[in-house]
């Protein structure tokens, strides 16, 4: 019999490492040397806001309006369709009930995902010795595991050398891997995290818009086909309106199912004529509304679909592809189930000192 090869042992500084990872953490407060352990999120160099007590992260305090208005462009038309056409909905059509609650409740989670997670933060370099040494060189080539030379640029904030297509977010102070852009909107960045489940929250609005769409196409002389490539970016915020869009285009519908089918075995439960005329103003009002701000999202999820399928995020579309980076694959963008690891823990203990004091933010300012 053949000798199986030997294992080499583990090495002493490997099974410290690992040691020091699975050690249980110290106990908060100052110790006799001057210094105390607090979590990293109570002292995070960012701009970043977290909850749960560091369990949720999203973006900085200035973003606050932006966001507030993509929840209430999303949140309000919804509620009011539902008060005006949602028990009549039931009775005309379960099915196409079912549909649009779950269209509005996937948009409402993708949405929540995108804003409250690490878009793929790259660690800052917290040694305290290395603003005392010369500043290393801007570029630093070197070869990847596909074998390519690549350019890494140094980051004189976060002090380390960042790969290519990563770049450092004026708004969150910090750097991000596969930077697509910062959206204020979602209150955070797009990187290579939750990219994924930023396509999967335009997809689930822009779905909602098929059968209206047909329906439409039906009615009316089909416009002039756009032009093929757009330079300008829609707003982010007109994907609010996606969900709604096909929502208030079933006002017409409902009306009609409900007065020749009414249900025989509770005629109190269909709308009186007055109720229906009321539903028709409110129906018209959020058609007129949403009539606008979804073409606006048919452009900007078209836009990052395309994307998708040539390889590149919206920096490298806008400044063009730099340092060796190599085009992304379609699956590599899209895939939620190889969703790599986060690099940061901002609920680590961190050892700082006695003196320091984590900054406060008053409820005022959230």
């Amino acid at each position: 019999m053949s000798e199986q090869p030997r294992i080499a042992p583990p090495s002493k500084d490997f099974l410290d490492a690992r040691r020091r990872e699975n050690a249980p953490p110290p106990p908060p407060g100052a110790d006799e040397s001057g210094w105390q352990w607090i979590r990293e999120y109570e002292v995070w160099p960012g701009r970043n806001v977290f909850c749960c007590f560091g369990h949720l992260m999203t973006g900085p305090v200035e973003d606050i309006g932006p966001n507030s208005c993509a929840w209430f462009l999303l949140l309000t038309p919804m509620v009011l369709f539902f008060f005006t056409w949602g028990v009549t909905l039931w009775y005309a059509s379960l099915p196409l009930f079912v549909f649009v609650c779950a269209c509005f409740a996937s948009a409402i989670f993708w949405l929540v995902v995108t804003g409250f997670m690490d878009p793929g933060i790259i660690p800052r370099n917290d040694d305290p010795e290395i603003d005392s040494q010369p500043p290393p060189p801007l570029y630093r080539e070197r070869v990847d595991d596909d074998g390519n030379t690549v350019s890494d640029t140094w980051c004189h904030t976060c002090k380390i050398y960042r790969p290519p297509r990563a770049s450092h977010c004026s708004d969150c102070d910090n750097c991000v891997l596969e930077f697509d852009h910062h959206c204020p909107f979602t209150r955070n960045c797009i990187g290579a995290r939750n990219y994924t489940f930023f396509i999967l929250f335009l997809c689930s609005v822009s779905l909602s818009l098929g059968p209206p769409r047909r329906r439409r196409r039906a009615a009316c002389v089909p416009a002039r086909p756009p032009p093929r490539r757009r330079r300008r970016r829609p707003p982010p915020f007109a994907r609010a309106a996606a969900l709604l869009f096909s929502c208030v285009l079933l006002g017409d519908f409902v009306a009609r199912e409900a007065l020749t089918h009414p249900d025989p075995d509770d005629p109190t439960a269909s709308p009186t004529v007055d109720q229906l005329q009321l539903g028709s103003m409110v129906n018209t009002s959020l058609i007129l509304f949403s009539a606008i701000l979804s073409l606006l999202l048919w452009s900007f999820t078209g836009y990052h679909v395309c994307l998708v399928l040539h390889g590149c995020t919206t920096k490298e579309h806008l400044k063009g592809r730099k340092h060796g980076a190599r085009k992304l694959h379609a699956g590599e963008r899209i895939d939620c189930c190889g969703l790599a690891p986060s690099a940061v823990n901002p609920r680590r203990w961190v050892k700082v000192p006695a003196t320091h004091c984590p900054p406060v933010i008053n409820y005022s300012e959230l």
